[in-house]
C-alpha cells in the first residue's frame, strides 16, 4: 500500500520558494533587457545613443552573468542587426 503526504514537506516548500524567487528575479532582469532593447530599436537615432544602448546591454549581460530566461542569443542578434 502506497502512502501519500497530505501536506508538502518543508524541503519542498523551501524549494518552491526558491523557484519563485528565481523566476521573479529573472522577470525583473528580462524587463531591464526589454527596456534597453526597445530603446535601442525605436528611440535611439544618433550613433552616440546607439552605442550607449549597446554598452548598457553589454553591461547587463556581464552583471547578470548571461541572458535572463525568455531572451535567446539568436533573438538578440535579430534585434540588434
Amino acid at each position: 500500500i502506497e502512502t501519500y503526504l497530505t501536506e508538502p514537506t518543508e524541503e519542498f516548500k523551501e524549494s518552491e520558494r526558491q523557484r519563485m524567487e528565481f523566476r521573479k528575479k529573472q522577470l525583473e532582469l528580462k524587463g531591464e533587457f526589454v527596456k534597453v532593447l526597445a530603446r535601442l530599436t525605436t528611440e535611439s537615432k544618433t550613433e552616440e545613443e546607439l552605442i550607449g544602448d549597446l554598452k548598457e546591454l553589454k553591461s547587463l549581460v556581464i552583471q547578470t552573468g548571461g541572458l535572463p530566461l525568455g531572451i535567446k542569443k539568436e533573438d538578440m542578434y535579430k534585434v540588434i542587426r
